[in-house]
């Protein structure tokens, strides 16, 4: 077994972190010794106890001294924390283990020290055995000081609860927290941890490729960004490349590229309403290990104008001609939609000569008629898709002192 310090340090638990990133698997419970986990080679195992226990714990033939450590932190109790309450591993010294602990409140942190970049390592924190009424129900949760922290789920005192967490270390330290737990995590603490060098996880491809995006607005220039794609892969940690493949049989892949890393973007100006398009990407692993998907990016079906409007019911006598007298506005089912307007013939438009459309203004074209003429005019509003609807308006010729 190899030497290691862990000290322990007041920090608080949204302190600058140290080390490398941790995944937490799934919390469990010690009810034995099997529940320890004796993956790959021991470096050190400690117990948290103010007493100076060091018991050796035998781990199914294996032989694991719980050096005896006091954390310097909060309070470190021995007793029968654990026993006391009836808890009982069915192993003596494993016991022994469990009925000593460091809590604090509000969280707190000790540092591995002595690890080797670049190694692959798994730590086991035990949870502070305590079946004692007051304190069997709390929970407490690990994590590893980066910003934002990695955190494990609640693991309970009364279980005892645990946590295996694995790393490869990014220099010679490593910060593990405690954190209260989400369900009533008062005084987080522990009775001890195992720290175990493991073997590098076997190289293993790519499992699914995602993107953020597949909606495309009408008309999307080039350049433009249609979405960030990322990668699960079984190797925490790993690295990977994204390429368009298989260009023959999807074309489109000529429409875009791969940019910043990460991100699938428009090379070419893409269609309008109901555009599809399909592309194949590749993921690639820092090992050449891949992954491939296809994705359809789709713009939204066109539909139709549902309501067309005009922001006047009168008009003044003395407007002059090339004035505006009112703006139009669509109601559309798309909602990035845009549309033209245009005085068309039909009924109502026996008034059409009278005035002129620039833009969505209606402007006076000519000379209107006297007081109280009542005009009216058809217009029809049209979409990119080409698609339209058609309304009629009456205006009444007014004075300013009306309008």
């Amino acid at each position: 077994m190899r030497t290691l310090l862990a000290a322990a340090s007041l920090a608080a638990i949204a302190s600058p972190s140290f080390g490398a990133p941790i995944t937490w698997g799934a919390p469990f419970n010690i009810t034995s010794a099997a529940d320890i986990d004796t993956t790959g080679s021991l470096v050190e195992a400690k117990n948290a106890t103010s007493g100076g226990d060091s018991p050796a714990v035998d781990l199914g033939g294996e032989i694991v001294l719980f050096q005896a450590m006091n954390f310097g932190v909060g309070a470190t109790g021995t007793g029968n924390y654990f026993t006391g309450g009836g808890g009982d591993t069915g192993n003596a010294q494993l016991n022994t283990v469990l009925d000593s602990h460091v809590w604090q409140g509000g969280g707190w942190s000790f540092t591995l020290s002595g690890l080797s970049a670049g190694t692959d390592y798994q730590i086991q924190v035990i949870g502070a055995g305590d079946t004692r009424g007051c304190c069997a129900g709390r929970n407490q949760r690990a994590g590893d000081g980066e910003s934002p922290q990695n955190l494990s789920g609640d693991f309970s005192r009364s279980g005892v609860g645990s946590v295996v967490g694995t790393f490869t270390a990014s220099g010679a330290t490593q910060t593990i927290t405690l954190n209260p737990g989400i369900n009533n995590g008062v005084d987080p603490g522990i009775s001890g941890y195992l720290l175990r060098e493991v073997a590098p996880a076997a190289p293993m491809p790519p499992t699914n490729l995602a993107l953020s995006n597949t909606d495309l607005p009408p008309n999307l220039p080039a350049g433009s960004a249609v979405g960030a794609l990322t990668t699960t892969d079984p190797n925490s940690g790993d690295t990977h490349s994204y390429t368009l493949v298989d260009s023959g049989t999807f074309p489109d892949n000529a429409l875009f590229d791969i940019a910043s890393g990460n991100i699938l973007r428009a090379t070419s100006g893409l269609g309008g309403f109901g555009s599809s398009y399909q592309v194949k990407v590749r993921t690639t692993d820092s090992g050449g290990l891949f992954y491939e998907e296809v994705f359809t990016l789709q713009t939204e079906a066109a539909q139709p104008p549902t309501a067309l409007s005009l922001g006047a019911t009168t008009v003044l006598r003395t407007t002059p001609p090339g004035s505006a007298v009112g703006t139009f506005a669509t109601v559309d089912g798309n909602a990035a939609d845009a549309h033209s307007y245009a005085l068309v013939a039909g009924a109502g438009d026996g008034d059409n000569g009278l005035f002129a459309i620039g833009g969505d203004a209606l402007e006076v074209a000519g000379a209107l008629p006297g007081l109280g003429a009542v005009l009216n005019i058809r217009v029809r509003s049209t979409d990119l898709s080409g698609q339209s609807i058609e309304e009629t308006f009456t205006l009444t010729v007014v004075d300013s002192s009306v309008r």
